[in-house]
């Protein structure tokens, strides 16, 4: 059943034990001295791969290139897709398990988050990126400015604070529908 563990996130036990195996995964690839580098199919994964990286790392930036924010929470998503939420819950926001995977609390300062993309947000997470002021980069904005600008700008944020690493997630729904028609939630 999809409301099985929680009434409006689908599938959230299976998707909590996943990101806290995978966070441990690459909290561990990380203290050997190698490199993780994740390929799933859900962006749900983003969770895991953050928590790991976040408990290795002091101060992590994270960069969401994404149609979508992922920046819902069970109160404002439509939909109850958990894939929806892990960059809410590594805010700190959103349903108590999420928001908890690997350790308790946020995992990165929401001025170190830099959405890359988005073009279908929700009302709730326009809000909360309102609220949190998260660097939001639009299709619209970057459509305005140029990706090279966004880029430039992404960047020197970065290096001008004091960030230890950052964490890249592209999710393939970024790119136009017409592009990749096998995603699961395309959009032009």
């Amino acid at each position: 059943k999809k409301y099985a563990y929680y009434e409006k996130i689908k599938y959230l036990k299976p998707i909590v034990d996943m990101n806290n195996n995978l966070a441990h995964l690459v909290y561990s690839v990380l203290s050997s001295g190698s490199f993780p580098f994740i390929i799933g199919g859900d962006h749900s994964l983003g969770l895991g791969t953050i928590s790991g990286s976040s408990k290795f790392y002091n101060n992590l930036a994270v960069i969401w290139i994404d149609a979508h924010g992922d920046i819902n929470t069970q109160k404002t998503s439509p939909s109850g897709n958990t894939h929806g939420m892990p960059l809410a819950a590594a805010l700190g926001v959103g349903e108590s398990s999420l928001v908890n995977v690997y350790y308790n609390g946020s995992k990165i300062k929401p001025e170190n988050v830099y959405i890359v993309g988005a073009r279908e947000l929700d009302k709730g997470e326009i809000q909360l990126a309102k609220d949190l002021k998260l660097n939001l980069y639009t299709m619209d904005t970057i459509n305005d400015i140029g990706l090279e600008s966004v880029i430039d700008q992404v960047l020197n944020r970065i290096h001008s604070s004091n960030i230890d690493a950052a964490h890249l997630s592209f999710d393939i729904d970024v790119l136009d529908k017409s592009l990749v028609p096998g995603t699961g939630t395309p959009v032009a």
